[in-house]
């Protein structure tokens, strides 16, 4: 029988990495998203397109209210139906926006299930869940920012939403009526807030990883911000985390680098944002499926160390010499455009005094 897998969140150009890949086992793929015109229209990989409604979860990026029930409802309906058509076994979900709802009605969609239950995967995207986890897990490579209560405040600090994706609803607060406003417009959208020290760095330093149903980190990518051997002192400690909670799947821990020291600030049940897919996506993707598709048991762990990731132009540059595929960079240029000028137009959520 054809192999059949269904993509979703490809108005990303993430995505078109794991379209050429299944394409090229001569699987039929099928590229999912809410966008009228998403990346993936506008690539040479042929692919059927299946635009679905909202999700109803994390809508707009995160910046309006969390969950919209009816939405969400909407959503699954229209996949179950889609999948059921089609014959689709196999669902890749590439965002949490995706991946929750899925992931929380997975007992009625009929998928193979590539990722953990539920109720593992919220552990590491609520970042209360997830820091609470860590504090009874001994840790010698890297440090959690400290945990504020309303009766035990410390200034300045930093408030932030338990769930999210991308740096929305992040608040720096110099005294009690910041922390009054923050928390009162996180209500607004539906959040719980978390607050914590704060840590003034812009110095951030990220991993890219794949997890095996064992806990161990079979496949990584980094940059070398750090040295290669805290990495892997860091890696040690990351799979006590995951052999505890049986997650498994890609994972992409963010810190924050303060002082000579690394803090956890959340661990996104999913991989970093690439360009295209380049560097990071092709690595994983043979030993993903081979995993969780094909049923190996002992892949060959495969760590890459990277100076620096690429750039967008960089990026692009490599993506069209070695595809030629012209119409996903225009897409996605004028996307990123669009995206400066309205960050150089939009209103700060910053707080401070």
């Amino acid at each position: 029988m054809e192999k059949r897998i269904l993509i979703l969140d490809t108005e990303f150009s993430n995505s078109l990495a794991f379209l050429s890949y299944y394409y090229s086992k001569k699987w039929k793929v099928f590229a999912g998203s809410p966008s009228y015109f998403p990346v993936s229209l506008f690539s040479k990989v042929p692919t059927i397109k299946y635009r679905y409604p909202s999700t109803g979860y994390l809508n707009g990026y995160g910046k309006s209210y969390l969950i919209k029930r009816s939405q969400v409802q909407f959503f699954i309906s229209s996949i179950k139906k889609f999948i059921q058509r089609n014959q689709i076994k196999y669902v890749i979900p590439l965002f949490e926006t995706t991946l929750i709802p899925i992931s929380y009605n997975a007992n009625k969609i009929e998928i193979e299930r590539l990722y953990p239950r539920h109720e593992i995967i919220q552990i590491l995207h609520d970042k209360s869940l997830l820091l609470s986890c860590m504090k009874k897990i001994r840790i010698k490579s890297f440090y959690i920012p400290s945990i504020y209560s309303m009766d035990s405040l410390n200034f300045p600090c930093i408030i932030r939403p338990t769930m999210g994706m991308g740096s929305y609803h992040i608040y720096v607060c110099n005294n009690f009526e910041n922390v009054k406003r923050a928390i009162s417009i996180l209500k607004i959208y539906g959040r719980r807030p978390l607050i914590q020290k704060y840590l003034p760095s812009n110095e951030r330093f990220s991993l890219n990883l794949l997890v095996n149903k064992n806990g161990e980190i079979v496949n990584l990518v980094s940059s070398l911000k750090v040295s290669k051997n805290k990495i892997k002192d860091i890696v040690k400690d990351l799979e006590k985390l995951f052999k505890k909670l049986g997650y498994f799947g890609f994972a992409s821990p963010q810190f924050l680098i303060f002082n000579n020291n690394l803090y956890l600030t959340e661990i996104n049940p999913r991989l970093s944002f690439g360009w295209y897919g380049l560097s990071i996506y092709p690595y994983f993707l043979d030993t993903f499926h081979k995993i969780f598709i094909e049923g190996a048991k002992k892949p060959k762990k495969r760590y890459l160390f990277v100076e620096k990731f690429h750039s967008f132009f960089n990026a692009s540059k490599i993506y069209l010499k070695q595809t030629g595929d012209l119409l996903p960079f225009l897409k996605v240029f004028k996307d990123v455009i669009e995206a400066r000028v309205t960050r150089l137009f939009g209103i700060s959520e910053n707080l401070q005094n």
